[in-house]
């Protein structure tokens, strides 16, 4: 990521201050498998174990490796913290959840400046009129987008809503975003800055997977 500035350093768990309820991305460690699923933080036990709930597959806990490592990651403030935990044991009952170990470290990573990406992603964005016009992302950053639309979406200081769809192996969703026309550049299919309003902690680490994704793969993102 040439255009960021990223300050990383070891912090404890402690650091972190989930609360019951947080949602963390979680990813298995040393395998093929690249997909993301968030799981919701139940508790711990200092130097023993932590305890999350298990992502649902096909109306089911989904099976995990016993003994395998996961990595864990999470958006607090300005951090993303990770740390990589040993599945101990999982249960069935009273709902789907697991007791992992207790990390030994934990990494916070500080992202100062956000990097852009340029995709062509098709979409559509949500007029103040409460009308839809189609649109192209052009590029992309954890702040704003550059996005050409079919048709006229407003004028500078505006506000509209943008769908995103957001494709992470087999975690598809789609992001609805607020944010304002910043810039208008006229023509026959329009192009408009435009720059978010405040996203959720959950949000925000989910658009940084994807924009981090998109760099790995190398890829214009696709529609």
């Amino acid at each position: 990521m040439s255009d960021s500035a990223e300050e990383r350093q070891a912090v404890s768990f402690d650091s972190i201050r989930l609360k019951v309820g947080d949602i963390l991305q979680m990813q298995a460690v040393g395998t093929a498998e690249t997909t993301h699923y968030g799981v919701r933080y139940m508790g711990a036990v200092k130097d023993a174990s932590l305890l999350f709930t298990l992502p649902i597959v096909d109306h089911e806990g989904m099976w995990m490796r016993l003994n395998g490592e996961y990595v864990f990651r999470t958006l607090t403030g300005s951090h993303i913290y990770a740390f990589v935990a040993r599945l101990i044991k999982p249960r069935a009952h009273p709902y789907p959840y697991a007791h992992f170990s207790y990390p030994e470290s934990v990494e916070a990573r500080r992202v100062r400046r956000s990097p852009r990406i340029k995709l062509e992603l098709a979409s559509a964005a949500e007029k103040a009129d409460a009308t839809t016009v189609p649109l192209t992302f052009l590029d992309l950053s954890l702040h704003g987008a550059l996005v050409e639309a079919d048709g006229p979406l407003g004028i500078a200081g505006e506000t509209v809503r943008v769908t995103l769809p957001i494709h992470l192996s087999e975690v598809n969703r789609k992001l609805t975003l607020e944010a304002d026309i910043r810039n208008v550049f006229e023509g026959e299919r329009p192009r408009y800055g435009l720059e978010f309003h405040r996203l959720g902690d959950d949000d925000v680490l989910l658009l940084h997977f994807f924009i981090d994704y998109q760099i790995a793969e190398g890829s214009s993102g696709g529609s």
